[in-house]
């Protein structure tokens, strides 16, 4: 509407726009008539896609064809519900169908059941197995399945026993084991086929075969048990001897038959490999073995005569020994005889062995000292070769006891030894004389060294090894050995009684060499010297002995040497400090005084001989050296004889004029002094 005279000039313009809003009106209602039209067309479209596909999905029969629309129309939820109902139609058709199956399959074993077989005619029996086998898995009745196997087994276990009969007679008949069999190919393929068909007839077992059913085995060990009944019937196993025979008839029995079985009776093709019969046959002859091992543990379970004790140690110690066999030298890694053996009965067996051990070793230390390291050495060996086999068995129940007989019999008393060592006697008794005191220490050496030899031997055994490992891998340790500590205790021991070796030595040389101490005219001695000094032959002669008698003891070679090094540095100390350093010297004192030296250090008979022996003699010869230049006439060193040089302490032009390289500087001044 116009609202003034002057806008009547713009209506021309308006209209226009008026114009072209209607005009852009009417295109938008033109467009979404059109788009509209579209969406009902693909409405149309769709409603008739969806129509064939209900009309499709409505034709599916199984599965496959839902995969089929799956692949067309995508993973539509009507699809996965409607695969679902076929499983459940299919299972329940299936289960139906096997049902009846493992019923014909019954019915054909109820015609079977009335038969007679042998070995070779098992192949409608062999049929009817892969059936009820393959039928069953589809049946969901666990019962009705259970019932199928209980029956088909029944029949299977029939025909095997009286088939093992008749092999069992062939066996006998033939005398495989024995040197009478005649081994040619036809007898033993005719044994091997009975072997292989019966060994077979145990894979029929459902649902699967049976390790324990294996007649072949048990028929092949049947030849042993009538011998080992008929020669040990009327033998109880409470005689010892009777224990021993009967592991000793075992052993040669493996010896000469093991590998004729496997050469008779392998057969690769139905399954009878070398392994298998090599491994069976061994746990199958054992089986009177452990009859007899279980009878006599009960018996002696309930007796507590020291006979009956008697009995069980000897059948244990025997047990481990026929294990130990079988492993190492027949190489069966079965379930051995120990398997068998309670821990109530291997608990009395250790206290047994401990106390019987400890015994000995009571008796032993009770002896001399110059016999007791040999016999706890010979003791120590011996009950290792006895517990070796025992020790050499891998069974996880006995590592406990491993671990107690190491400690209490290859700790414990080693190390009871050492404590009783070194605290045996007193050797600051007055009873004793010196040498007697020397010699009873060395025996003590001897005796540590002996014992730590063998351990150190033992540490290297493959068994003590083994526990190493297991010990440090069940705590998270590191040790080198389970026998470190001892090892390490023993190391100590022999370091404090060679330290008390070295001591006596000292205190018989001093108190020998007194009077040669008191010889004081060294500056006197004018003719050239030949011989030591007679105040010395004492010395040297207790020397000598003393050396001697230390070779008749068995000691590492470090000891000795040990022992002379330090006796020579206490030899040039006495010399230095009551010799050289109380008196003056003549130039043939001074010769003199090397010539006792030399004897004395003869004496220690060094395996190699070097000069200097080592810093202490070296620094001895220097101070000899440094003596001598009183004696020489003037040169490059006579500057440095003056006592205003001594005083400065600076040596170093001296040692260089000299080549003084060992001696101190307080060793130099003092030799210096007694030349001005």
């Amino acid at each position: 509407m116009l609202s003034s005279v002057e806008e009547l000039g713009e209506i021309d313009r308006q209209i226009e726009e008026v114009n072209e809003k209607r005009s852009e009106l009417a295109g938008q209602l033109q467009l979404q008539t059109q788009q509209e039209e579209e969406l009902l067309t693909q409405l149309d479209a769709v409603n008739e896609q969806l129509g064939e596909v209900a009309e499709e999905v409505g034709r599916a029969r199984t599965c496959a064809d839902v995969e089929q629309l799956r692949i067309k129309y995508g993973p539509l939820a009507v699809l996965a519900q409607l695969e679902q109902l076929f499983r459940e139609r299919d299972a329940r058709a299936g289960a139906v169908q096997a049902a009846d199956a493992l019923q014909r399959a019954m019915d054909v074993l109820s015609k079977l059941e009335t038969r007679t077989y042998t070995l070779e005619s098992l192949q409608e029996l062999r049929e009817l197995h892969s059936t009820i086998r393959d039928v069953a898995a589809q049946v969901p009745d666990e019962e009705a399945t259970a019932r199928a196997y209980a029956r088909f087994n029944a029949l299977v276990e029939r025909i095997g026993r009286e088939s093992a009969q008749i092999f069992e007679k062939e066996l006998l008949a033939a005398k495989w084991d024995t040197q009478q069999f005649v081994r040619t190919e036809s007898a033993m393929q005719h044994l091997r086929e009975l072997s292989s068909s019966l060994y077979s007839l145990n894979e029929l077992l459902l649902p699967h075969a049976d390790s324990d059913a294996m007649w072949n085995f048990d028929c092949m060990a049947n030849n042993f048990k009538i011998k080992f009944i008929y020669h040990f019937n009327g033998s109880s196993m409470q005689q010892t001897q009777s224990i021993e025979m009967y592991f000793q008839f075992l052993d040669k029995y493996l010896d000469q038959n093991l590998c004729k079985c496997i050469e008779i009776f392998q057969d690769e093709r139905a399954g009878v490999t070398p392994g298998l019969v090599h491994q069976q046959f061994i746990n199958r002859v054992l089986e009177p073995i452990r009859h007899k091992v279980n009878s006599t543990m009960v018996k002696t379970a309930q007796t507590h005569s020291k006979e009956g004790l008697n009995t069980m140690l000897v059948l244990i110690s025997q047990v481990f020994i026929n294990d130990n066999a079988l492993l190492k030298k027949h190489y069966y890694d079965g379930v051995g005889l120990v398997s068998m053996i309670p821990n109530q009965i291997l608990d009395k067996w250790l206290a047994f062995e401990t106390d019987s051990t400890t015994a000995q070793y009571s008796k032993i230390c009770n002896g001399p000292l110059n016999r007791n390291g040999f016999d706890l050495q010979k003791l120590l060996l011996n009950l290792y070769e006895y517990f070796e086999p025992f020790y050499n068995l891998d069974y996880d129940r006995l590592m406990d006891y491993k671990f107690k007989i190491t400690k209490e019999i290859f700790m414990d008393l080693p190390s009871n030894y050492r404590k009783y060592i070194l605290t045996h006697g007193d050797d600051r008794a007055p009873s004793y004389i010196d040498e007697s005191q020397l010699e009873q220490t060395l025996w003590k050496l001897h005796n540590l060294v002996l014992i730590q030899q063998l351990l150190q031997e033992f540490e290297n055994k493959f068994n003590f090894i083994n526990l190493t490992l297991y010990f440090n891998d069940l705590t998270s340790s590191s040790y080198s050995t389970v026998l470190s500590d001892v090892l390490g205790s023993y190391e100590e021991a022999i370091v404090t009684l060679r330290e008390s070796v070295i001591h006596r030595i000292k205190k018989m040389l001093s108190s020998t060499l007194r009077v040669y101490f008191k010889v004081n005219d060294w500056s006197t001695i004018t003719p050239e010297p030949e011989q030591c000094s007679s105040e010395l032959v004492g010395a040297v002669n207790l020397l000598k002995k003393i050396f001697i008698t230390m070779t008749q003891f068995d000691l590492t070679v470090d000891i000795p040497l040990i022992i002379k090094n330090e006796v020579l540095n206490i030899i040039i100390h006495f010399m230095v400090d009551y010799v050289v350093n109380l008196n003056k010297f003549s130039e043939m004192g001074l010769q003199q005084l090397l010539i006792d030296y030399d004897s004395l250090k003869e004496t220690l008979n060094f395996e190699v001989e070097q000069d200097p022996q080592n810093a202490e003699e070296a620094a001895f010869f220097e101070t000899i050296a440094i003596l001598k230049l009183k004696h020489q006439a003037p040169n490059t060193a006579t500057k440095f004889m003056t006592k205003e040089y001594v005083e400065k302490r600076d040596f170093a032009e001296f040692r260089s004029a000299l080549n003084i390289i060992y001696s101190t500087d307080s060793e130099i001044s003092s030799a210096l002094y007694r030349v001005l």
